[in-house]
């Protein structure tokens, strides 16, 4: 498991957060809070103080992959022809059935 760094500022209900990902805003009470992620998204936070366990639910924009890992639509590889081949055929020659020993 990696590190993690967040850290909290304010007071009355309101808070900043402060995280590897950005700046995030809170408000509410204990036990219950409304606020947007650090991503943008807004979210809402139910828990037991003092316990540490808590529930969150985040509304609103799904976070959309890079752009740069979407895979493009496949596409067949092209075709080239075969190069052209340095044996002629044979034009008077009898199937391999009908030669004789």
């Amino acid at each position: 498991m990696g590190w993690r760094f967040r850290k909290y500022f304010g007071g009355r209900g309101f808070r900043w957060v402060i995280s590897k990902r950005g700046v995030g805003v809170g408000w509410g009470i204990p036990g219950l809070r409304f606020g947007i992620s650090p991503l943008g998204q807004p979210y809402i936070s139910v828990s037991l103080p003092g316990t540490g366990l808590y529930w969150i639910k985040y509304f609103g924009r799904q976070k959309q992959p890079p752009s740069t890992l979407r895979s493009k639509p496949s596409q067949p590889p092209p075709v080239h022809p075969l190069p052209p081949s340095n044996t002629r055929p044979r034009t008077n020659t009898q199937p391999w059935w009908k030669q004789g020993p």
